[in-house]
């Protein structure tokens, strides 16, 4: 029986051995089609953490110099926070960091190495400080560094030798730490100090505070040592090469540069005071600056303080050496913000709205929302300003939209002696440079409004003020590649006082010589925390992924990840 049944068995399995060894290709395909259709049948559910919700979650790869922070907050919804100054550096992880100027005391000295560069200040007024320019970007150029690093060492001469004090204070453009060597200067009656300055770029400034008048011209002299750069200057506007005879003598700014991008820059000097009843506080004078060459690449800068400054200067009065590590030609940054305005003498309301600008500023830490002041004969007027603003926004996509906007501009002041109730609004800027102001950039201006105006009443002189962007304000945004101004990827704008100035109308409530005025923080105040930030939200531009699939069941998974791991972004 047993034989029988075994004989039987091999009788019918034989044949059906050999149709599967014939089509056992289709036959594997097929038990994997029922393995598949099955749960689709049934709906059955997996814990799949490819079909977990959407998070929101920091989008590190779209910081920059200038973006304090970007978050998805959606599937391809960013929202981005833009300053008009530097306020992230490229460390050696190839991460954007904030930047933090301040001063730790170490074997070095008092220094600093959370910027494009680092600083080391002396512990002693005669000991030499050091500037190395070791930024990994180049923000001219906005392009990567791979060189060595290129530094220079300072040494102020025919001071005492006075020990360095760690303060903290405000110099004139906000609370900052900085080392000061009082009365390193004891005939002058005069102080030296050193800090980090971050405004629209970061530098390393080396500052004399003059506490006393003098009668006879001053010189002050440092000793500089820079190896492997060559020295640049402006000669009737043509960037001339030095060839270290005879000496430079320029009121221009002074580059130290690389055969490559490394390099740092002097800015235009300075001898200044500040009077706070004045439109811009710091009255300031340009002065002539002097480099000799000597042996060992070491060089004598030189900077003569006519005394003729102090005769009707408020003390203290001050002088600088500024410098950062961009060898440009310019500020060495890719935007600005400043004012420009028209001053004169009791001219009429339509001729100075309409005429020529004769004035501007590109370094206070004051931002002139709206300033209107009067002349002496009625219903004249002597000033007004406005002030412009541009910000790099070109890391937003050509085909991406920008869905909303806001400027947010931290309130200092406000004063209204005319009782006429100023307002401001944003308008449409075109400045001859995005990195500098022109007192021509006064009639560089718009008049249609980006936003709602804010008027006096709710102008805050303490807390942030929102300007909301209107439809036409969002078309004003330019993306890569687009110019809304002269200069593409770049969003130029500007306040105005909207209820006088734009309108064409004569301020009301005239009386002789008074001021009325709405006053916020610009990027050159100290660090970051108040500066003018654009806050954009904007949706890019999604990889599509070629089919939909189900991502509740099981059977799905591998296409899910096959696919949506590819090309969808967000999973």
């Amino acid at each position: 029986m047993d034989k029988e049944l075994n004989n039987l068995f091999w009788k019918l399995f034989f044949p059906l051995k050999e149709k599967i060894k014939k089509f056992w290709k289709w036959i594997i395909v097929g038990l994997i089609l029922v393995a598949l259709a099955v749960p689709l049948f049934f709906n059955e559910p997996l814990n799949n953490p490819l079909g977990q919700q959407f998070q929101k979650r920091e989008r590190e790869d779209l910081l920059s110099w200038n973006i304090t922070n970007a978050v998805e907050v959606a599937p391809n919804k960013i929202e981005a926070w833009i300053t008009g100054g530097e306020s992230r550096f490229l460390n050696t992880q190839d991460k954007w960091e904030s930047i933090d100027a301040s001063l730790t005391l170490t074997a070095e000295g008092w220094c600093q190495d959370k910027a494009p560069f680092k600083a080391c200040l002396p512990l002693t007024s005669q000991g030499i400080g050091k500037f190395i320019a070791n930024t990994r970007f180049d923000l001219p150029s906005k392009t990567r560094i791979n060189e060595p690093s290129l530094t220079q060492e300072i040494t102020a001469l025919g001071v005492a030798n006075v020990i360095g004090q760690k303060l903290r204070g405000d110099l004139g453009w906000g609370t900052v730490d900085y080392v000061i060597y009082p009365n390193a200067y004891p005939v002058l009656n005069a102080d030296l100090i050193y800090y980090i300055h971050q405004g629209d770029t970061t530098r390393l400034r080396e500052l004399v505070r003059f506490n006393s008048t003098t009668t006879t011209d001053t010189i002050l002299q440092f000793k500089l040592k820079i190896a492997g750069a060559e020295i640049f200057r402006k000669v009737n506007g043509q960037e001339t090469k030095w060839t270290k005879q005879p000496n430079l003598i320029t009121k221009e700014r002074i580059r130290f540069k690389t055969t490559g991008k490394r390099g740092l820059s002097f800015t235009t000097p300075k001898i200044w005071y500040f009077d706070q009843t004045k439109t811009n506080p710091m009255i300031s004078q340009e002065i002539d600056a002097e480099l000799q060459a000597l042996p060992n690449d070491e060089y004598i800068f030189t900077k003569t303080i006519p005394a003729l400054f102090f005769a009707s200067a408020i003390l203290p009065v001050w002088t600088d050496i500024d410098r950062n590590a961009y060898p440009a030609p310019d500020t060495g940054g890719t935007t600005v913000d400043g004012y420009s305005l028209r001053t004169t003498t009791n001219e009429t309301w339509a001729n100075i709205i309409a005429g020529a600008g004769n004035g501007q500023s590109d370094t206070t830490g004051s931002l002139y929302a709206a300033y209107i002041n009067s002349g002496t004969s009625a219903d004249t007027w002597n000033l007004v300003v406005r002030n412009h603003l541009t910000f790099d926004t070109s890391f937003i996509g050509a085909d991406d939209t920008v869905d909303s906007a806001n400027l947010y501009i931290v309130g200092s002041d406000k004063v209204d002696n005319m009782s006429t109730l100023p307002d401001t609004n944003l308008y449409p800027g075109n400045p001859a440079n995005v990195t500098t102001i022109a007192n021509a950039d006064y009639n560089n201006t718009g008049n249609l409004p980006l936003s709602t105006a804010i008027t006096y009443a709710n102008w805050s002189s303490t807390a942030t003020n929102t300007f909301a962007f209107n439809s036409d304000g969002l078309a004003r945004i330019a993306k890569s590649g687009q110019s809304t101004c002269v200069t593409s990827g770049i969003t130029c704008l500007v306040t105005k006082n909207a209820n006088f100035d734009v309108a064409s109308t004569t301020p009301t409530n005239w009386s002789s010589n008074v001021v009325s005025r709405l006053f916020g923080n610009s990027a050159d105040a100290a660090g970051t925390n108040n500066d003018p930030r654009l806050q954009i939200s904007y949706t890019e531009v999604a990889v599509a992924a070629p089919t939909e699939i189900d991502e509740g069941c099981w059977s799905c998974v591998l296409w899910n990840y096959l696919i949506h791991k590819v090309y969808a972004r967000n999973l």
